[in-house]
């Protein structure tokens, strides 16, 4: 079956996301919020996100486009920075 780039975008992520522990994921909310890369997402909205809202978030927040440049770049600094 055939899938659109906004479908397939939101598998990447949520797969990325499933690979979390329960803390990596909390770091990673916590730096959706404090990044100077990509813009942030309140922590009001952050804050009760599960895996498939955050992924929703995200898109809506930065859009299809903006996804595959800024997220993919802030999810490479989190994963270097985390495991330093």
């Amino acid at each position: 079956c055939f899938k659109t780039a906004p479908t397939r975008v939101r598998e990447m992520l949520l797969k990325v996301l499933e690979n979390l522990k329960e803390e990596e994921f909390k770091q990673f909310k916590w730096y959706l919020q404090d990044s100077d890369i990509v813009s942030r997402i309140p922590r009001s909205r952050l804050e009760k996100t599960d895996m498939l809202d955050l992924v929703d978030l995200m898109l809506q927040t930065y859009g299809q486009h903006a996804i595959n440049r800024f997220v993919l770049q802030l999810l490479c600094n989190f994963f270097m920075f985390h495991w330093r």
